[in-house]
């Protein structure tokens, strides 16, 4: 996994053990092809790819075959050097390849509490978004995020996400530390669907189908950024194909991974692109008990310095035709600055061309009301 310092190019550096799977988790379609461990300690179940959770849900039963051609596009994945993606796939497994062709790594876990909506007390946020136009619409979105791993207790969750909406239905992905939805407290790759009265992490639900035999939606991302050492990095993205609507989950930079999809037809309004997106650090945390750092967890001085604070960069949307463009037309979001602020310094911070639209965010919390 490689290392980089703010400022230099972007190298890309992201990517429970329990006995027995949850039923919740893996369903009916459970039995696995082989088992196979990460270096992190983490065991994975290598389902082949037609009895993955996604072909659970009512509108993908029975059509595993017509997807099955995503996953030579999956495999295939190089970046714009040529250089492909072995390497890093090296450093998460022990067997050093991942699961064998034609099937899919869902963690072997145990269950989990349902999540709670964002509009339940307890959650606080701090990012950017996009104004609210009723005019423009968006096909993608993506960041380089800093990687941190704040301390959480066992009730609270600290994370950072970007988000595609349109009306109520949105999806997410992003990292975070949540030991209610991981059993540990790893900072960890997530994704998170919300369509009609289905919402959930991961594959926690059907909906999502995983394409990728290597990269799981939920790896354990190390190492982490420590506050006056090397700041690590990832790029996350989440883009619409033009042809067939699907929403791709995008891991790295150079090469692109693309992890997997939801499915057009699952969903009702996101068919028809999305109408607002944003980039934000989120934490949830109990009410009357102090809310958790975000991001590197210190608070956000006049003088920024790219080796305290957390950090978005390159921070870009797909506009109505499919067009990679910085970022432009947002506002910042922050509902408590005394705990978690956000500092949008626009293009190019200090004269650093790579970097694009760049933020910094994040907070030592200590929130004990809502």
């Amino acid at each position: 996994m490689s290392k980089t310092k703010m400022g230099l190019n972007m190298v890309f550096v992201i990517l429970l053990m329990a006995t027995t799977l949850d039923n919740g988790v893996v369903g009916r379609r459970q039995s696995p092809v082989t088992s196979i461990w990460t270096k992190y300690g983490d065991l994975y179940d290598c389902i082949d790819f037609d009895k993955q959770p996604a072909f659970d849900h009512p509108l993908l039963k029975n059509q595993a075959s017509e997807f099955r051609a995503f996953l030579t596009m999956s495999s295939h994945s190089k970046g714009e050097s040529g250089k492909k993606r072995d390497g890093w796939i090296r450093e998460i497994w022990k067997n050093g390849k991942g699961c064998p062709n034609g099937t899919v790594p869902i963690k072997r876990e145990r269950l989990y509490q349902s999540p709670l909506s964002p509009d339940q007390p307890g959650f606080h946020q701090a990012g950017i978004e996009t104004m609210l136009d009723p005019v423009k619409k968006y096909t993608g979105v993506a960041a380089t995020i800093s990687i941190w791993n704040p301390l959480v207790n066992a009730s609270q969750s600290s994370s950072v996400h970007i988000k595609v909406q349109n009306g109520d239905e949105f999806i997410q992905t992003g990292w975070r530390v949540d030991p209610n939805l991981n059993s540990d407290f790893k900072t960890r790759v997530f994704i998170y669907t919300h369509v009609g009265a289905t919402q959930c992490f991961n594959l926690k639900c059907p909906g999502f189908v995983h394409a990728a035999r290597d990269i799981p939606v939920d790896m354990h991302l190390d190492p982490f950024s420590i506050i006056g050492h090397l700041i690590y990095v990832a790029r996350f993205g989440i883009s619409q194909d033009p042809s067939t609507k699907n929403w791709w989950l995008e891991l790295g930079d150079d090469p692109i991974i693309h992890v997997g999809f939801w499915p057009a037809k699952i969903f009702k309004s996101l068919q028809n692109k999305a109408t607002y997106v944003r980039w934000a650090g989120q934490v949830y945390s109990p009410v009357g008990v102090p809310s958790p750092p975000m991001g590197s967890g210190v608070a956000l001085p006049l003088r920024l310095n790219y080796h305290r604070e957390a950090q978005m960069r390159k921070i870009i949307f797909r506009n109505d035709t499919y067009e990679l463009v910085d970022a432009s037309d947002t506002q910042e979001i922050a509902d408590s600055r005394d705990h978690y602020d956000v500092h949008d310094v626009g293009l190019n911070y200090e004269g650093n061309v790579e970097w694009g639209h760049s933020i910094f965010f994040g907070g030592p919390g200590g929130i004990t009301k809502d």
